[in-house]
């Protein structure tokens, strides 16, 4: 079960006031094209805050954000979905790298280790990172 983003607070004191601001700007609602409108440090952080407490739907989006042109986020992006992705996001992320091959260096080994801990995986659902 995911944590509730009171729980991510105080387990990150941190970031409390970034996830608030968050909370202000949307983040409950994630509508689509939601971070697209964020500055970068805003979506940096709200990518984060999918890994930790993201579903199926925020996997989508973090796989968007990876196929997009914000080279900023990708990085993040690639953490966090190593977190929450599931078997359904290994085609598309395996496309990705093989039609865009400049993107591989900014995506971090969390996600390759994902990508491969999932592809030898005899569960269907999600496997997880160490990093998460």
């Amino acid at each position: 079960m995911k944590p509730s983003l009171a729980a991510i607070k105080k387990q990150f004191p941190e970031a409390a006031r970034d996830i608030e601001t968050l909370e202000k700007l949307g983040f409950a609602s994630r509508s689509d094209g939601w971070i697209d409108s964020l500055d970068t440090e805003k979506a940096q952080t709200a990518c984060w805050l999918l890994g930790k407490i993201g579903g199926k739907q925020d996997a989508d989006t973090l796989l968007s954000i990876l196929s997009g042109q914000r080279s900023e986020l990708w990085g993040q992006a690639g953490v966090s979905l190593s977190c929450i992705a599931r078997k359904k996001h290994i085609t598309p992320l395996l496309t990705l790298f093989e039609n865009s091959p400049h993107r591989c260096a900014a995506i971090p080994r969390s996600l390759y280790a994902f990508i491969y801990k999932l592809l030898h995986s005899k569960s269907a659902g999600n496997c997880r990172t160490d990093t998460c």
